[in-house]
């Protein structure tokens, strides 16, 4: 079975995706704060976050690695709600 242009797209629009967090998980971490990251668990829940705040918000994952950093600090405000 051949992929479609969508499924293709949309395979891409997710790579895209998950390169960004991941980027931006990193500078964050390792490269502003000079520290290690958080456990890949803690990775897993920012990403949840991420990706439901921008389905809430565009409908889609498209963003920046900067849109991703700047989310961080909400992530933050999101766990100490608890």
């Amino acid at each position: 079975r051949c992929m479609t242009a969508d499924e293709e797209g949309w395979i891409e629009g997710m790579a895209d995706f998950y390169s960004s967090v991941d980027d931006a998980w990193a500078y964050a971490f390792v490269m502003s704060l000079g520290t290690r990251t958080p456990s890949d668990e803690m990775k897993q829940k920012f990403i949840e976050f991420v990706s439901s705040t921008l389905m809430g918000i565009d409908g889609d994952l498209s963003c920046s690695t900067d849109d991703i950093i700047n989310m961080i600090p909400d992530f933050i405000e999101y766990l100490g709600d608890w």
